[in-house]
């Protein structure tokens, strides 16, 4: 199956890669005693695998659910189907241990270049599916219709590959899964039906961002795609970075903040969304706004974002709160800005929503 010019053995691979290396290889992920991982063996939407070291220093895999425990080289033949020659054989073709011949010298210099392109950027690449009517209904339940899924280019994925890899095939996993594309072939990939582990991404880039005009009235800083994509229902202009704790740079905001009269952030109302919404009002003067849960003497509104809001209570009670919030951010700057030209402002008092 794999033509070599010399005999590989168990041996020969652990004196040039690790246990780790080869499990981290072939998962696409560090390997990380305690963590739980969704299995690459398998059907599995929830984390049932975990790593442990044997008392003689053997790294296993197991999968919680019974449908595997081995080491890395067990778990080569089970995730391709191979026998234990074959195994060996891949992984000293995958990791060139063999392309420049005996010379140890010339091999660490392989190895270099190997685990080298293991730290670049991961390489995503996909087989789309058409969007089916079960897709447009999961995607209705949120308020997000077909043109806005156009607009910010989602996509269903019948297959994702990772650096060459498949990972997912919708034959075979039966579930749905999607792709953000964004600009320079960048994905981010979603896989909704998951507990942990929804999200696949090699990009920085912020989402939304280039579908924005160049000037505008509101503009929301939000966590999620979902919500960028059902704010622009409501004819509101919306990014999100990958994550709450990941900071939108400087010279991005100040450009934001000239196109746009008002900016506010909308995060979600535990401790990482409250850490980035006040790390961009302490650092930029952009106020945050929340949906609230009861906690501290807020209002609750039962919901953590703007989507599942609207999933659970629908169009009209989101427009009207909508609606009265962007009254409140209105005299917000209106406030701001009479209070820095030394104005006294008609409204006073606490003026930030505490919804959307």
């Amino acid at each position: 199956m794999y033509s070599l010019q010399e005999e590989v053995t168990k041996k020969y691979v652990l004196d040039y890669l690790s246990q780790e290396e080869i499990f981290e290889f072939y998962i696409g992920k560090k390997v990380v005693i305690g963590q739980k991982y969704i299995s690459p063996l398998r059907r599995d939407k929830h984390p049932t695998c975990g790593f442990k070291y044997s008392r003689t220093g053997t790294l296993f895999m197991k999968d919680f659910s019974g449908h595997f425990w081995g080491n890395c080289f067990d778990f080569v033949m089970q995730l391709y189907n191979l026998s234990f020659g074959e195994a060996l054989e891949k992984i000293a073709s995958d990791f060139q241990l063999l392309c420049l011949g005996s010379s140890r010298e010339q091999r660490s210099r392989v190895m270099d270049e190997v685990m080298y392109r293991q730290k670049t950027k991961t390489k995503i690449e996909i087989k789309i599916r058409a969007l089916s009517p079960s897709d447009y209904q999961y995607w209705g339940n949120f308020g997000i219709g077909s043109r806005t899924l156009e607009l910010f280019k989602v996509m269903a994925c019948e297959c994702v590959f990772v650096n060459g890899r498949k990972i997912f095939d919708y034959e075979y996993h039966r579930e749905a899964v999607y792709a953000y594309r964004l600009e320079r072939g960048e994905y981010k990939i979603y896989f909704p039906e998951r507990q942990t582990e929804r999200f696949l991404c090699n990009t920085t880039l912020i989402q939304g961002y280039s579908q924005l005009p160049d000037t505008g009235n509101l503009l929301v800083i939000t966590k999620s795609m979902k919500d960028v994509m059902l704010l622009r229902e409501f004819k509101i202009y919306s990014i999100s970075c990958n994550s709450e704790s990941t900071p939108i740079p400087e010279d991005i905001i100040q450009s934001l903040k000239q196109r746009f009269s008002m900016v506010v952030s909308l995060y979600d109302f535990d401790y990482t969304g409250i850490c980035g919404a006040n790390f961009m009002k302490k650092h930029y003067g952009i106020p945050y706004v929340f949906f609230t849960n009861g906690r501290f003497g807020t209002t609750n509104y039962y919901q953590k974002d703007l989507t599942d809001f609207y999933k659970m209570f629908g169009r009209l009670e989101l427009h009207d709160l909508i609606h009265i919030s962007y009254a409140h951010i209105k005299n917000f700057y209106y406030t701001q800005l009479h209070s820095a030209s030394g104005i006294e402002p008609k409204t006073k008092g606490n003026i930030l929503p505490k919804g959307c």
